[in-house]
């Protein structure tokens, strides 16, 4: 309030900019959406059984990623709402494994029965890491209260590998529900239980996992970000 309200306000997801609208300090400023971005010759992925061979892990299972750069007790990332939905899975506990990318030192998931293969490093931008677990898995599962954009959703995107998030999130703008991932009812277990189940599904992933990297290169390329970019600065001169 301090300053003149002339910011020009450029948020990275539409739910982002429906939050900046309904703000008392930027409603009456411009607000735009122009989306990240990502370098998709950098993003693209390995083979499945390759990378599941680098990583020690089991050729016949079906895995399932979760990340959290603040580890699984980050209230906003929902672990304890992907808990609740892996118990209600049709898919069979002892055919399924959890990788978690980030801090997991809680006992909510020891006392939970769940398998887990953990890392805990955050590879400081090396994507060759993030390409192998993303490329070695089945589905990313991200049941996140408040997820802005959804940066773990296009990255593995890119490596062919979809996405189950909740709507009223960043992640409408990259996931198109049922098409390229699946986009569960806002908090709803039930829902996002179906979504994982959805995603287990060889048919149905096949045809997600193709239809999300083809969206990410047609939306969220260099070529597609940096002309809005241009455009928007263009506006402040």
């Amino acid at each position: 309030k301090s300053y003149k309200n002339n910011f020009f306000v450029v948020c990275i997801s539409k739910w982002l900019a429906k939050k900046a609208k309904s703000s008392l300090l930027f409603k009456n400023n411009n607000i735009i959406t122009i989306p990240c971005t990502i370098d998709s010759n950098e993003w693209k992925p390995i083979n499945k059984y390759t990378a599941r061979e680098i990583l020690n892990l089991e050729k016949n299972k079906k895995y399932i990623v979760f990340s959290a750069y603040n580890g699984i007790d980050d209230y906003r990332k929902g672990f304890d709402l992907l808990l609740e939905s892996l118990k209600k899975l049709k898919f069979s506990n002892k055919d399924l494994e959890l990788i978690i990318i980030g801090k997991a030192d809680n006992k909510l998931l020891l006392n939970s029965n769940i398998k887990f293969k953990l890392f805990e490093d955050h590879f400081f931008g090396n994507s060759i890491p993030l390409r192998l677990i993303y490329s070695a898995s089945d589905l990313i599962a991200i049941p996140s209260r408040v997820e802005a954009f959804g940066q773990v959703a296009l990255e593995a995107g890119c490596c062919e590998i979809p996405s189950v998030g909740f709507n009223n999130t960043g992640l409408e703008d990259i996931i198109d529900h049922q098409k390229n991932g699946y986009l569960a009812n806002y908090l709803s277990v039930e829902d996002f239980t179906q979504g994982l189940d959805e995603l287990l599904n060889d048919e149905k992933n096949n045809v997600y996992k193709k239809n999300i990297r083809s969206k990410i290169i047609n939306n969220f390329s260099y070529g597609k970000i940096a002309p809005q970019y241009l455009s928007a600065y263009k506006k402040l001169i």
